[in-house]
C-alpha cells in the first residue's frame, strides 16, 4: 500500500491515480458498521477429535450475490434474520452457493469455536477465487423460531452474515419454494416449517451528508453499499458514477439536465493533483536593469496558507524588482453594461486560481526565498507576486476571448455565464466548460451557483431586472 501511495498508483489496479480515476475492472465497496468492544477470539487449534470435519473438500463455490450482497432493483433474494442469544444477524438463503459461509465478524462478535482445516478454495461466480482455511463446527442458531445446526466455512462475505447454501439445503429433504413470495416449506423432525424472506426496502441513493449522519448512528444501519448509479442521457448513451450537485452548491429548476452536465465535466471539478502544465501564459518575470540574479539550487515549495505566501513573497523583495506590466484590467461598471436581458446566471470561481499558472521554468530561481529548513522557490504563481494579476487576466481573456461579452464575463478567477433562456444557458456552459477541460483548469464546486435568477457576483447583485450593490 504504502509504495502505491508513494507512487500514486491505484490501490486496485495499479494505474496512475488522480481524482475521477476509474478502475478499468469496477470494485464494489460496502460499509459495515462493527460494535465496538468486540475483542478478536482467537481461532481454536485443530486438535486429534476434530479431524472428521476435514471432510469438505478442499473446493467450494459462492454465488456473486452472496459475496458482494448486490441489491439490484425488482430482484428479490431470499434474506431471513437469525438469532443468537436474541442478538440478529442476516442470512442469505442462496442455492448458488455449494456450501455455508460465516463472516468472521460474527466469530469475534459472539465468541464462537473455530478449527484450522487444509486450504479450501472458495470460487466466486465471477471466477475470481478466496481461499479459508477456517471452520466452524456445530453453528447453532434460530431463525423464525426454529433451531438449525450446521457446519459454515469463515470467508469475508459482506451485506449478509450467514450465507446457506446447497450443503444446508440439501440436508431439508423436499422443499417447496416460492421466489415471487420469498417462502418456503420443508418438514424439519416431522413438523412442517415454514420460512419467509425479509421484506427488502428499495433502494435509495443518499448524499453525502446523509450517509455521514446514518454512520454517526450505527444502530440504524446495518450495512451500506457504495456503487455506480447509471444515468442515460438525452442520447441515450449511458453515463457511470452519476453524482448530483453538492448540497451547499446553489442549485436551479432545471438539476436534472444540470446535473447531467456537471457528471458529463466532472474533471473540471476535480482538485489538482499535479502541476498546471506549461501554457504560453506561465509567469514571466522581468527584473530591472541592473538586479543581481538570485541562484539557488531548485525546491519545490512547500503548502502555505495564503496570507503567509504573500508575506514570504513580500520578504523577498522581488516585487521592488519587478518590471511592471500595464495589461489592462477590465473595470467592473463596463463589465455590468453587457447584462441586458439576460434572466439565468451562472458564476464559477475557479480553485486557487493563481496557483493553477506555473512560474516559468527560466524565472523560478528568482522566486527563492530563505526558511529554517532551507531555501524554496515557487513552481507555481504565488499570492501578492507583483504582475500576477496581470498574467492571470491575459490568459482569462485568451482562452474565453471568442465568448467575452457575448455571453461571458471574466474578472479574474471570477467566471459569469449569462443567457436569455435555459437552452441558450446551455449551450454556454458546454462551451464554457469544454474551454476549461481544454486548458485543464479546475473549478472549486462549493464556491459556484448554478442556472439561477439572481446572483451576487463581484459585490453586486445581479436581477433579471438589473444591478444593484450587494446589501
Amino acid at each position: 500500500m504504502d509504495e502505491k501511495r508513494a507512487k500514486g498508483l491505484c490501490y486496485w489496479c495499479n494505474k496512475r491515480y488522480s481524482p475521477g480515476h476509474q478502475c478499468q475492472r469496477r470494485q464494489l465497496y460496502r460499509i459495515e458498521c462493527i460494535e465496538e468492544g468486540i475483542e478478536e477470539q482467537e481461532s481454536g487449534s485443530l486438535e486429534d477429535d476434530d479431524q472428521v470435519l476435514l471432510t469438505i473438500g478442499n473446493l467450494a463455490q459462492i454465488s456473486t450475490n452472496a459475496i458482494c450482497s448486490l441489491m439490484v432493483p425488482n430482484v428479490k433474494t431470499m434474506r431471513i434474520h437469525g438469532q443468537i442469544d436474541r442478538r440478529v444477524f442476516s442470512i442469505l438463503v442462496d442455492c448458488g452457493s455449494s456450501h455455508n459461509f460465516l463472516h468472521l465478524n460474527m466469530v469475534r462478535k459472539f465468541g464462537l469455536r473455530t478449527v484450522q482445516v487444509a486450504p479450501v478454495k472458495v470460487v466466486v461466480a465471477d471466477r475470481n477465487s478466496l481461499t479459508t482455511t477456517t471452520l466452524c463446527p456445530g453453528f447453532q442458531w434460530r431463525m423464525q423460531g426454529q433451531e438449525f445446526e450446521g457446519d459454515v466455512l469463515v470467508l469475508p462475505v459482506f451485506g449478509c452474515e450467514v450465507v446457506l447454501g446447497m450443503q444446508w439445503l440439501s440436508t431439508l429433504g423436499d422443499v417447496k419454494w416460492n421466489f415471487a413470495d420469498l417462502k418456503m416449506e420443508f418438514v424439519q423432525r416431522g413438523k412442517k416449517v415454514v420460512l419467509r424472506g425479509s421484506r427488502q426496502h428499495p433502494v435509495q441513493v443518499v448524499s453525502k451528508k446523509q450517509m455521514q449522519k446514518l454512520l454517526n448512528k450505527p444502530e440504524q444501519i446495518e450495512s451500506a453499499q457504495l456503487c455506480l448509479v447509471t444515468a442515460e442521457n438525452d442520447h441515450g448513451e449511458m453515463i457511470a458514477n452519476y453524482t448530483t450537485v453538492e448540497p451547499d452548491v446553489k442549485v436551479t429548476p432545471y438539476k436534472h439536465q444540470l446535473d447531467l452536465l456537471l457528471l458529463k465535466y466532472h474533471e473540471v471539478f476535480d482538485e489538482p493533483v499535479e502541476l498546471p502544465h506549461a501554457r504560453m501564459h506561465d509567469h514571466r518575470i522581468y527584473l530591472k536593469e541592473g538586479t543581481q540574479h538570485i541562484n539557488v539550487r531548485p525546491y519545490r515549495y512547500p503548502v502555505f496558507q495564503k496570507g503567509e505566501i504573500q508575506r514570504l513573497v513580500t520578504e523577498m523583495e522581488l516585487n521592488k524588482a519587478t518590471v511592471k506590466d500595464k495589461f489592462p484590467i477590465p473595470l467592473m461598471e463596463e463589465l455590468f453594461d453587457e447584462l441586458f436581458g439576460a434572466v439565468i446566471f451562472t458564476k464559477l470561481d475557479l480553485r486557487s486560481g493563481y496557483h493553477q499558472i506555473r512560474i516559468h521554468t527560466g524565472d523560478i530561481a528568482k522566486t527563492a526565498f530563505r526558511t529554517h529548513d532551507g531555501h524554496y522557490e515557487f513552481m507555481v504563481m504565488p499570492f501578492g507576486l507583483t504582475n500576477a494579476p496581470s498574467t492571470f487576466q491575459s490568459l482569462m481573456n485568451d482562452i474565453f476571448r471568442p465568448f467575452l461579452r457575448k455571453f461571458l464575463l471574466v474578472f479574474f478567477d471570477d467566471i459569469l455565464i449569462y443567457s436569455k433562456s435555459w437552452d441558450e444557458h446551455l449551450q454556454h456552459l458546454t462551451k464554457v466548460f469544454d474551454t476549461l477541460r481544454q486548458h485543464q483548469l479546475k473549478v472549486k464546486k462549493t464556491k459556484c451557483s448554478f442556472a439561477i435568477e439572481q446572483i451576487e457576483y463581484l459585490g453586486h447583485l445581479i436581477l433579471t431586472d438589473g444591478v444593484s450593490a450587494d446589501p
